[in-house]
């Protein structure tokens, strides 16, 4: 090697640490150019492409990154971590299938390398090749017994294929790993008939978060959801309006059930404890005003008296006790507003009077439940009709939804349709 060219290896070292530095300090503008000018020079170092992969990834550029790392790959395939972060960004473009075949690449390389496994099983899971999941996870927890997030998804699989036991012993597992696991304590208790009045937040969070991405293509296309639409013609026949000036839609998730009422709204504010749901019902410039958090407090610090409808399609399954939520929902309705939700219907023990926590994790409410909830918390039950709410397996999900409204308005109008009393003669 001439000094020449020692010299020209030893400046294109130096500069390509000073990329590595504006990277890292977040210069990103600069360091973009700094990185393509080296391409540009040394264009057969897959490196600088990795690299420039790396950046344009974290500006969110996924196409712009997955070209980079494509045109490393033209240039070396002995790099786990350049297959690892292509599969990432193929998944991230929704390219499940060419992300697998990357994951498969990283595995040839390291075939007991955590994350490629992990992520491998996630992807087969995001592409309905739950057979090839389940194998991934369980090659993942013979290499690392002790993986939380893949004995998590490995009992997924086997409660939604009826092993049951099995996986109500890795939640098991879990919680001794880990005893903060809320969404594995409360699949353990619904797994083994264990009584509880609440879902912990932190499990609906996880739940929704988790499926944001796949949401609406699985409960539509796949589970056959109806119950927005169903519910805006349940609506229109027990309210007489077919226009309405505000609506509240409790966890509104991507906004399945605005796009339904959207024309039919002044305004319509959505609260949802998953801020991954919340972003895509933004996408949709439906809503008015959106809100990441709980519901009970969201309706305990919203403006009094100022909704005409309040909506929560598919949200009570994961509430369970309703006496608080009637009552926070109570503050915030005007008179006349209509209150309508839906819920998995009780009919087995249609007499029974608490929340039952299935199998599934989600709750059922009896019709005799409901009623009494409502009486307490001073509403009035003015329709309820059943229906199939989604599949689930081989079958559906039967539920019900109902209609409340506050019954003082009623009583006034009541009253002055009665004739009047006369005075009687005698004194």
């Amino acid at each position: 090697m001439n000094q020449s060219t020692a010299d020209a290896r030893e400046d294109a070292f130096t500069r390509f640490q000073c990329a590595l530095a504006l990277h890292e300090n977040n210069q990103y503008k600069e360091a973009d150019s700094a990185y393509r000018e080296l391409i540009n020079e040394f264009p057969d170092i897959w490196v600088l492409h990795f690299n420039l992969g790396l950046l344009l990834f974290e500006l969110s550029r996924y196409e712009e990154a997955l070209a980079s790392y494509l045109a490393a790959l033209e240039l070396t395939e002995t790099s786990i971590d350049l297959y690892y972060n292509t599969a990432i960004c193929q998944k991230t473009l929704g390219c499940f299938e060419d992300a697998i075949a990357s994951y498969q690449h990283a595995l040839k390389i390291d075939p007991n390398d955590i994350d490629s496994l992990y992520n491998l099983g996630c992807c087969y899971l995001a592409a309905d090749r739950d057979e090839e999941a389940e194998a991934a996870y369980r090659k993942l927890l013979e290499v690392q017994p002790e993986h939380l997030s893949g004995m998590n998804n490995l009992a997924y699989l086997c409660h939604k294929y009826g092993s049951s036991r099995e996986a109500a012993s890795l939640y098991a597992r879990i919680l001794e790993l880990d005893p903060a696991r809320v969404s594995a304590d409360h699949m353990l208790a619904a797994l083994t008939g264990d009584t509880r009045q609440h879902a912990p937040s932190g499990y609906i969070q996880e739940v929704f978060d988790q499926f944001s991405d796949d949401y609406e293509n699985s409960m539509i296309e796949k589970l056959q959801y109806q119950v927005p639409a169903v519910l805006f013609d349940f609506i229109l026949e027990h309210s007489g309006k077919t226009n309405f000036s505000s609506l509240l839609d409790l966890g509104c998730g991507t906004g399945l059930t605005g796009e339904r009422f959207a024309a039919h709204c002044q305004s319509m504010t959505g609260i949802d404890l998953s801020a991954k749901m919340v972003e895509i019902a933004r996408s949709k410039q439906l809503y008015q005003d959106l809100h990441i958090g709980e519901i009970i407090g969201f309706l305990d610090t919203a403006p009094a008296h100022t909704y005409e409808l309040v909506i929560a399609a598919d949200v009570l399954p994961y509430i369970g006790d309703l006496i608080e939520l009637f009552t926070s929902v109570v503050r915030v309705v005007k008179a006349s507003t209509l209150f309508c939700f839906s819920v998995e219907d009780e009919r087995t023990d249609a007499a029974r009077n608490q929340p039952l926590l299935r199998a599934s994790g989600r709750f059922s409410h009896s019709p005799h439940y409901v009623k009494t909830c409502a009486e307490k918390t001073g509403w009035l039950v003015i329709a309820a009709q059943q229906l199939d709410l989604r599949k689930e397996r081989n079958g559906w999900i039967r539920g019900c939804i109902y209609a409340l409204k506050r019954p003082g308005l009623e009583k006034k109008v009541a009253a002055l349709n009665q004739p009047a009393q006369q005075k009687s003669d005698t004194q």
